[in-house]
């Protein structure tokens, strides 16, 4: 992949985030019912298969991260948005 290179991205640790991340939203589906009622309507932050923080809005959940995490570790930390029970996404 030339093209990272030419970003300066490095592919071997683009990888490894990328696989951290799928641990993450494996581990978030296995434990989709208790997250959901925890958490429902709100953005969660999973690190080494444990929500670390939550917030309704992504941007002060993001600076929170970046306050407490090196930048290395905020790249491993996976966010995503939990939908209240019920709840019908129609694209």
């Amino acid at each position: 992949m030339d093209i990272l290179n030419e970003l300066g991205v490095d592919e071997n640790r683009l990888t490894e985030i990328v696989k951290i991340h799928d641990e993450s939203i494996r581990w978030m589906y296995e434990n989709k019912k208790e997250i959901q009622e925890l958490y429902a309507g709100k953005f969660i932050a999973i690190y080494n298969n444990e929500v670390i923080a939550n917030h309704v809005n992504k941007t002060i959940l993001f600076n929170k991260l970046k306050e407490k995490y090196s930048p290395q570790e905020v790249e491993e930390i996976f966010i995503d948005f939990i939908n209240p029970k019920g709840y019908i996404l129609i694209l």
